[in-house]
């Protein structure tokens, strides 16, 4: 092979090559010719929907009645120290309490004497326990108190 031959075969690779990589630059801008269009489309969207909600009026967060109802895990009544059984009573106060759930989001909790669980109640084994509830608001909604005997 003399040196015209691989010139030209050279020439040729070269040209080969130079196809390749035009072909894979073009490859490449299609999607994102493609996607560029889809950002428009989603713009224009966008642009709709905050359009249609500045249109329509948002209702304002409900007012916090406190800041958090979650009751303090280390809130324990004390041990209990008597050795003879006698008569416990309880009054629990329903209270229905906005707080907030998460930032900027309000929640109308259904409360035990203002906090979620409610307050623990410590008796022991032969106790005569007496609950009363306090409902103070008549609500459409039922209350419900979840006793759990323990040994």
């Amino acid at each position: 092979m003399n040196t015209i031959q691989r010139t030209n075969i050279a020439a040729v690779i070269i040209a080969i090559v130079a196809f390749v990589v035009a072909v894979l630059s073009f490859l490449e801008t299609t999607p994102l010719k493609a996607d560029m269009a889809d950002l428009k489309t989603s713009t224009d969207n966008t642009a709709l929907a905050i359009e249609l909600t500045e249109s329509e009026e948002i209702e304002p967060a409900q007012l916090i009645d406190i800041p958090n109802v979650a009751r303090d895990p280390a809130d324990v009544p004390p041990p209990i120290t008597r050795t003879e059984p006698t008569i416990v009573e309880i009054t629990l106060t329903f209270k229905e309490l906005t707080a907030e759930l998460a930032d900027g989001t309000t929640y109308t909790f259904w409360t035990f004497d203002g906090t979620i669980p409610g307050p623990m109640l410590r008796v022991m084994e032969g106790d005569t326990v007496k609950v009363t509830t306090v409902d103070p608001f008549v609500k459409t909604h039922t209350k419900q108190i979840n006793v759990r005997f323990l040994s």
